[in-house]
């Protein structure tokens, strides 16, 4: 990708690929990509190994690209979803990929992570699988304590996360 980037000026981008969940070869490859390389992200799946992407193995990860002034770029894989109604009529990729991609937004918000790392720039593929259509909802359902289902929904996202106008939530492109 550099070469091409070289080959043909300002017509390519080149984005690091790295093994986000190995800590010291994530981060030393991170490092050659940007300062070597010059790339200014990195791509990752929307879902690593089968974890979340906040998952606790990733923040090391997420640290190192905000270090050195990477963006992340989040793509789905072919199959996120291990659902076996999925298998059919190409489903997996018509909206397999899109909810995958909403669940990854909610969970990066919900995590805190922005919040800790305030300059970490995350630009989600599919506009975050169209979870704009969803913001309704998910305000609405994230307000488990006033609604009286936090015990059986899980714990109540952060204060932060709930009822941010657009404008000061954290930067997700």
């Amino acid at each position: 990708m550099a070469q091409a980037e070289k080959d043909h000026l300002g017509r390519f981008i080149g984005l690091a690929h790295v093994p986000a969940m190995k800590t010291v070869e994530a981060r030393a490859e991170l490092k050659r990509c940007a300062v070597d390389l010059g790339f200014p992200g990195v791509v990752i799946a929307s879902e690593m190994q089968d974890q979340a992407l906040d998952h606790e193995s990733l923040k090391p990860f997420f640290k190192a690209c905000c270090d050195l002034g990477l963006y992340v770029f989040i793509h789905p894989l072919a199959k996120v979803i291990n659902w076996n109604r999925m298998d059919a009529d190409d489903l997996g990729r018509m909206f397999g990929w899109e909810f995958s991609l909403m669940i990854a937004t909610i969970r990066i918000i919900n995590s805190g992570l922005l919040d800790e790392l305030p300059d970490l720039k995350i630009h989600f593929s599919h506009f975050s699988g169209g979870i704009g259509r969803y913001r309704g909802r998910y305000n609405g359902f994230q307000q488990r304590t006033k609604w009286g289902t936090s015990p059986n929904r899980g714990p109540q996202p952060p204060a932060q996360a709930l009822g941010r106008p657009l404008s000061q939530q954290p930067a997700v492109l």
